[in-house]
Formats: C-alpha cells, structure tokens, sequence
C-alpha cells in the first residue's frame, strides 16, 4: 500500500481535472486519447481511494463510537474556526480559488456549507452516532471506490475504436465516457475533505488551546460526513439499520 500523502493527493486531483476537461462534449481531442487521459486518471483514483481506506488516516475517522452528533456539533462557531485553515490550506495546495484572499473567503464558505450541513443531518437523525457516521462514510467511499475501479478495468480491456467501426460502437464508447466523467467528477469534489482529513491527523501538535482535542474529533466528524456526502452526490444520508446504535 502506498502512503498517503498531501502531494499525491494534488497529483490524483490534476490528473482528474485535466481528464474531465480534456473529454468534455467540445473536446477535439481524438477518442484514443481521450480514454487514455480517463483510463489513467481512473486507475489513479481506485489507487488512491483504496489505499485511503486501508490506512490509518480512514480508521481513525472518527475513533469514538457511539456519541451523538449533536452532541458534537454544538459549537459551530468555534469549530468552523478551527476548520477554515486546513480547508484553506487544502483549497490553496489545489489552486482553487486564486490569491490567498479568495482562498480564505472560499475556505469559510465551504466550512460553513459543511458544517450546516452536518447539524442539519444531526437534526434530521438524532439518534445518529459518530460509529454510525463512520460506518457510512466508509460504505460510501468504498461504494465510489469500487465504481472507479471498475471503469478503470473497463478502459484498460478496452481496445481504441478503429476508423469507421459503426455507430452503434461509437455511441457505447460515449456513454462509458459519460460514466467515467461522472464519476470522476465525484472524485474530484471528494479530494478537498480528503486532503483535509489527513491535514487533521498531523496538524493536531502543531494547534494551541485547552480544547484541542474536542475540536479535533468535532473537525473529524465534519470532514467525515463531508466525505460521506461527496462520495455518493444527491443520496440521502442516513445511519444504516445495522450500525451501531445510540441506547
């Protein structure tokens, strides 16, 4: 298993974007090429994704089983405070909102959104647990990891199309494309709550207070069900009958 790193990360993340934008409806790029830039940044993902699961960085979010999130979840004021710079640090390392400025400004923003987020499910599922909340980050993760793998497979068997192979070949090898831009666009909005998840697990000596390690686990529950929204966009997150449950 590989390590873990902040840096291949952002390489994952690159190569992600660049396949996206390179296989866009507008592309001029030849299809070859294009399911080459899609077969590498796939195999990339299901990489990285399967190696995040396999590492400590995966089972430690969150290790407290069993306490309620809105318990947790108190504080939002305080623990978006904590967050803003390890989103801000994430976001800059990606180049995704320009000057340091623009960073900060996009850092608070989308703590806020995660955050709000996270009370709202806490309000919505009371009895919710952080061991609950785990369990389905890391389905969810692995669901989309396993989808990534798959399509990777998928490009890799695949031979590139010959000139005047039929329309009916050439509409399958679009919609595979479809698939694999889909779900590498859930790739990508997963790489900023994932490199922060690892800044968590190695800033926390560097931060100063009384409560460091409170905010930490709240941190890590933000990220976690941040994690657990982006892996699987637009479904409904709940705690599964099976999980743990709070008594």
């Amino acid at each position: 298993m590989a390590s873990i790193t902040t840096d291949r990360i952002d390489a994952v993340r690159r190569h992600v974007a660049d396949a996206v934008t390179q296989t866009s409806a507008a592309s001029t790029l030849p299809e070859p090429e294009q399911d080459r830039l899609l077969e590498q940044a796939l195999a990339e993902s299901c990489e990285l994704i399967g190696d995040w699961l396999d590492s400590q960085q995966a089972l430690a979010v969150p290790a407290a089983a069993n306490v309620p999130l809105r318990e947790v979840l108190k504080d939002h004021e305080q623990l978006s405070q904590f967050l803003s710079p390890l989103f801000a640090d994430a976001l800059e390392r990606a180049g995704a909102a320009g000057d340091r400025a623009a960073t900060v400004r996009q850092a608070r923003e989308e703590v806020s959104r995660a955050v709000r987020d996270a009370r709202a499910n806490a309000r919505r599922h009371p009895r919710m647990t952080t061991g609950q909340l785990r369990q389905v980050a890391t389905d969810n993760v692995r669901k989309l990891r396993n989808e990534v793998c798959q399509l990777a497979q998928r490009f890799a068997a695949h031979r590139p199309q010959q000139p005047g192979s039929g329309a009916e070949e050439e509409a399958r090898g679009r919609s595979w494309r479809r698939r694999a831009v889909k779900a590498l666009k859930a790739v990508s909005s997963l790489m900023v709550p994932l490199a922060v998840s690892l800044l968590l697990t190695v800033s926390g000596p560097h931060q100063a207070g009384q409560n460091i390690s409170t905010w930490a686990h709240a941190a890590q529950v933000v990220v976690t069900h941040d994690l657990a929204v982006h892996a699987q966009p637009g479904v409904t997150l709940a705690p599964r009958p099976d999980g743990p449950a709070l008594r």
